[in-house]
C-alpha cells in the first residue's frame, strides 16, 4: 500500500510542494512502514493516518524505515511518540530503522533513541 500526502499551499506560495510517500509491507511478524520524501507538519496527518491503520490492524510490532527520508521536523517526533504509546498499550514495539543524523536528533529529543534498530555487524 502506498499513500502520498501533499501539503496545503496558499495561492501566493510558489514554492515546490513537498511529498511524503509511505509504504507498508510485512517482514516476518512485523509491519515495516517506509517513509520517502519530507515528513513535516504539512504531511503529518497523512503519516498519522497510515500509522493508525497499521496499529489498528493489530499485526505484530512496527518498524519505521527512515532510510529514504529527505527531511523530518519536530512535529513528526510527537507523532512517533504517540505511536509508541499506542503500541505499548497493546504489548507491541516500535522500532526505527536507518535514521539520518537529523532524524536521530529528533528521536532523541522525544525520548525515542532506545527504539533505533541496532545494526547487525557482519562477521568475516
Amino acid at each position: 500500500m502506498s499513500v502520498s500526502a501533499l501539503p496545503h499551499s496558499s495561492p501566493n506560495d510558489r514554492s515546490v510542494e513537498c511529498v511524503l510517500l509511505t509504504t507498508t509491507r510485512a517482514e516476518g511478524t512485523r509491519t515495516v512502514v517506509g517513509l520517502r520524501g519530507e515528513a513535516d507538519l504539512a504531511t503529518r496527518s497523512a503519516l498519522a493516518d497510515t500509522l493508525s491503520r497499521v496499529i489498528a490492524a493489530g499485526v505484530g510490532d512496527v518498524v519505521i524505515d527512515l532510510a529514504e527520508l529527505d527531511f523530518i521536523d519536530s512535529s513528526i517526533g510527537r507523532t512517533f511518540s504517540v505511536c509508541r504509546q499506542f503500541l505499548r498499550a497493546r504489548d507491541r514495539q516500535l522500532t526505527f530503522r536507518s535514521p539520518s543524523t537529523l532524524a536521530a536528533r529528533i528521536l532523541h529529543a522525544f525520548g525515542l533513541s532506545d527504539c533505533v534498530e541496532k545494526r547487525h555487524e557482519m562477521r568475516p
